[in-house]
């Protein structure tokens, strides 16, 4: 595999952010939770994509929900995908001989499998393994995968801070007010808890 410049400085960059937390500093730079997942070392799936892929992630759902062959056929899916690398679309294919691979119902669950795989994964794997090389360097794999994604993502980037007095100058209520009591009893909780 050729690994180019620009990669390898990714990976000295993952490596020196995550030195900085060891002296207790943390990123100011979040990720999408597949990239959690990826050094973490667990499986990406259907949720994942919502966030980077809206309109991808709703087509999937519509295979998912299909009960019969023939509103599977409706899709017209192969093992294919199409990616659009720098304004040229290209067909990828998600396995060996995938472009004369039929979904079916049988094997659509492999069919999504692959397409979330490609999208969140494979097709910035370089970039992801660099950071994850970087982030080995500090902490072995094998510990990696006893954190969530979620609790590795709190490690790097901390609790995000909510500016509760900017919430409440923005908030627009309907059938209540900001006097209301139950509103009322809602700041003061909230405000207790982010002390």
């Amino acid at each position: 595999m050729v690994v180019w410049p620009c990669l390898q400085l990714l990976g000295c960059m993952s490596l020196c952010s995550f030195v900085c937390l060891f002296v207790g500093h943390h990123l100011t730079v979040r990720f999408t939770p597949s990239v959690y997942k990826f050094i973490c070392g667990h499986e990406c799936d259907l949720s994942d994509l919502q966030l980077q892929d809206p309109t991808l992630y709703r087509c999937l759902q519509e295979v998912e929900k299909c009960s019969t062959q023939e509103e599977l056929n409706a899709f017209n899916l192969t093992f294919t995908i199409e990616n659009n690398r720098f304004g040229s679309i290209e067909t990828i294919e998600l396995e060996p001989n995938g472009a004369q691979k039929e979904v079916t119902l049988s094997n659509r669950k492999e069919y999504i499998k692959k397409v979330i795989q490609f999208h969140l994964i494979d097709s910035v794997k370089n970039q992801l393994v660099e950071m994850k090389v970087g982030v080995n360097h500090l902490i072995p794999h094998e510990y990696m995968k006893a954190f969530t994604a979620t609790e590795f993502e709190v490690i790097v980037c901390g609790l995000p801070e909510i500016n509760l007095d900017n919430l409440m100058e923005r908030t627009k209520y309907k059938e209540y007010s900001a006097s209301s009591q139950v509103v009322v009893w809602l700041w003061e909780i909230l405000m207790e808890a982010s002390q």
